[in-house]
């Protein structure tokens, strides 16, 4: 949704052809970037990389100004957002907005969400916002090595329903 001109299309609003074959009623942010290249944003550092929290592609004021044109323009949100920092602040933008005008109805959405962290679940429900996890059974290895010097507990969403805890033996 930062693309060039992306303003224009959010004041014309929610579109339909004539013919019902397409509809533009979402637009896309991406917060953060991959976890396995260590760009997934975290409150605390990798466990194999000192100093290294990942990448966050907005501050917490541009999420904010994001995320506000976006719903004012009637538009249901879709936040690309794996790590635990990443997912904390794409909450923060839905929820100011969402306590100001009350758009639940769009049913805003955050994609991915590998690694949240255990208050963030609950926000997830209280601001009736999708919660759209990716399933990488690839990725079990990497994620046991995160978790083993993680400074702040975290979890991985999917792991934990399928698993029921984090251990080298399940994953």
């Amino acid at each position: 949704m930062t693309a060039p001109g992306y303003q224009d299309i959010l004041k014309k609003g929610r579109y339909q052809s004539p013919d019902n074959m397409l509809v533009l009623r979402s637009v896309k942010i991406s917060a953060d970037g991959a976890l396995g290249s260590r760009g997934a944003a975290l409150h605390d550092d990798y466990s194999d990389s000192t100093g290294q929290q990942g990448l966050l592609l907005h501050n917490q004021l541009q999420l904010e100004r994001l995320v506000s044109e976006a719903m004012q323009a009637n538009f249901q949100v879709n936040t690309h957002a794996i790590g635990d920092k990443a997912n904390t602040m794409v909450l923060n933008a839905y929820e100011k907005w969402l306590s100001l005008n009350h758009q639940h109805q769009l049913r805003h959405r955050i994609e991915h969400a590998q690694v949240v962290r255990p208050q963030d679940l609950a926000r997830f429900k209280s601001l009736n916002i999708i919660l759209k996890t990716s399933f990488k059974p690839c990725c079990g290895r990497f994620l046991l090595d995160i978790y083993r010097f993680f400074r702040t507990f975290a979890l991985t969403v999917w792991v934990i329903p399928l698993s029921g805890q984090i251990t080298e033996k399940n994953l």
